[in-house]
């Protein structure tokens, strides 16, 4: 059965010359806008060198979440580095293959790899294993992983956060935006965070579905 292609748009805080709707295609039909501004951390305006930091863990969200959004995020920001960069840092996983990092250096997209080996140092204290910089402005995009983590990264980098959610979502008062699989998880959110909830389908599933097809 021919599924149609679809869309997921996500208007993320990066700046080119404006802020950039960001296009993702999957396999089932869903167009969403995510924007996420808050007070002390509004929406950028003005062009400005943007970091993108992508948390993920296992395998299988490298192959099913990380390599399309990348994609779609270079299609849509463009390839010069000195304004988007990219940046990958995977946390450990009880289904890690330990060939993560050979599989995430094969996406041309990524600028910077980070290993789960050197995970907690990060969380802990901020430093890499090769002594990363960070641009003022930047997001966190969690794709995998503990949902704590990106409240702690997000914080000590001062980054808005968005969280990818299947089953479960959780600090909803430290998290700027959740995309999750259904409606019931919005639904089971505490009223006054209600608004950061979008529903976006489940997308590792419709993933896999496409190959099928």
């Amino acid at each position: 059965m021919a599924i149609a292609p679809s869309k997921i748009k996500i208007l993320l805080p990066v700046t080119i010359e404006i802020s950039v709707a960001v296009e993702i295609s999957v396999a089932v039909e869903i167009s969403v806008t995510i924007e996420i501004s808050t007070p002390d951390r509004p929406m950028i305006t003005q062009p400005q060198a943007t970091d993108i930091l992508i948390l993920s863990n296992g395998p299988g969200e490298l192959t099913t979440w990380v390599r399309p959004v990348i994609k779609a995020l270079r299609q849509q920001l463009g390839h010069d580095r000195q304004q988007v960069r990219l940046s990958l840092v995977l946390s450990p996983c009880a289904n890690a293959s330990g060939k993560e990092v050979a599989i995430a250096r094969t996406y041309l997209e990524l600028d910077r790899i980070q290993g789960a080996e050197h995970f907690f140092p990060f969380l802990l204290w901020g430093k890499t294993q090769e002594n990363w910089d960070w641009r003022d402005r930047g997001l966190v995009l969690f794709l995998g992983g503990d949902q704590f983590f990106p409240v702690v990264i997000g914080n000590r980098l001062g980054y808005r956060t968005v969280v990818y959610a299947e089953w479960e979502t959780r600090w909803h008062r430290w998290i700027d935006q959740f995309a999750v699989m259904n409606q019931a998880l919005g639904d089971r959110a505490p009223h006054p965070y209600a608004h950061k909830f979008t529903v976006v389908g489940d997308l590792m599933a419709e993933a896999g579905r496409s190959k099928d097809d």
